[in-house]
């Protein structure tokens, strides 16, 4: 790289050029093999079968993955002008932030449950986890996470609750033993006086 300039007279004539030459080839080569680690960084975060992102130390996000895009039905021009608040759902969005700012703060992994919306507006659980990457100094450089759909996990979870827990009904009295859908009266513990 070269660079150039004139020392001129007060009449404003050339008296003299100056100059320097750079070598810029490292920096370069330098540049290209940054820019190669970045490429194989996303196409990495691109082959993982869960929503990746970024974001940098102060948690503003950098990049979503394409699976983030098809799911939201979001652009990532539209991403950056609408973040990702609008996606959780409200009654989880006040823990998931706090959660999110206690990790920024800290530098800990942050991990969460949470329901996320997609593009048809429906909700669905996941496990959000992000990684802090830190540089030579310990400090924060870049935030890296996954969304994994863990949805019908929940499903399953809340259809293994007892019937009183999932029907909302509670009946008093003696305890039931079902066995294979037969009801039998089951002897009152002592201790409890026959009730639950």
């Amino acid at each position: 790289m070269g660079q150039a300039q004139a020392r001129r007279a007060p009449g404003g004539a050339v008296l003299k050029w100056y100059g320097t030459n750079t070598d810029v080839h490292q920096q370069r080569v330098l540049q290209e093999q940054l820019l190669a680690s970045q490429a194989r960084f996303q196409q990495l975060l691109e082959t993982l079968p869960q929503m990746t992102w970024t974001a940098s130390p102060d948690g503003i996000a950098t990049y979503f993955s394409q699976r983030w895009h098809d799911y939201t039905g979001v652009t990532p021009q539209g991403m950056e002008e609408l973040g990702w608040e609008p996606f959780v759902h409200p009654d989880d969005l006040f823990t998931t932030m706090r959660n999110w700012k206690a990790s920024l703060a800290t530098g800990d992994a942050f991990a969460d449950e949470t329901r996320w919306r997609d593009q048809h507006g429906n909700y669905r659980w996941f496990l959000v986890r992000g990684e802090a990457i830190r540089d030579h100094t310990g400090a924060v450089s870049l935030w890296v996470g996954a969304h994994t759909d863990v949805h019908e996990f929940k499903q399953v979870q809340q259809q293994a609750r007892s019937p009183e827990q999932t029907s909302g009904t509670h009946q008093r009295g003696p305890r039931q033993l079902r066995v294979h859908g037969l009801a039998r009266p089951q002897a009152a513990h002592p201790q409890h006086g026959g009730h639950l």
